[in-house]
C-alpha cells in the first residue's frame, strides 16, 4: 500500500509517552501507526458528539428515523457516496 504521509515532531509529557508507548506496544502498532489511530479515533469521536449534540438541540434522533424510513430507499442508496 502507498500512501502519502507527513512527517513533523511532537512533545509530551513523560507520562504521556509512557502511556501511549505501552498502549502501541499492547496494540502491536508501531508509536507513529498508533497515534494515527488515536487521532482518527479521536477525530470519529468528536463528529459523532456533534451529531449526538446537534439531534439532542433538535429534538431529532437520527438513527430512529433511518431505521423508520429504510424501505424508503433502494438497497444500493448510499453506495459509492465516500
Amino acid at each position: 500500500m502507498n500512501m502519502s504521509v507527513k512527517t513533523f515532531s511532537i512533545s509530551m509529557g513523560e507520562r504521556a509517552y509512557r502511556q501511549a508507548r505501552a498502549e502501541a506496544d499492547r496494540a502491536g502498532l508501531s508509536m507513529s501507526a498508533w497515534m494515527t489511530r488515536a487521532a482518527r479515533e479521536k477525530i470519529q469521536r468528536d463528529a459523532a458528539s456533534a451529531i449526538a449534540e446537534a439531534d439532542r438541540l433538535t429534538g431529532h434522533d437520527w438513527a430512529e428515523w433511518t431505521e423508520a424510513n429504510a424501505g424508503d430507499f433502494p438497497p444500493s442508496a448510499g453506495k459509492g457516496a465516500a
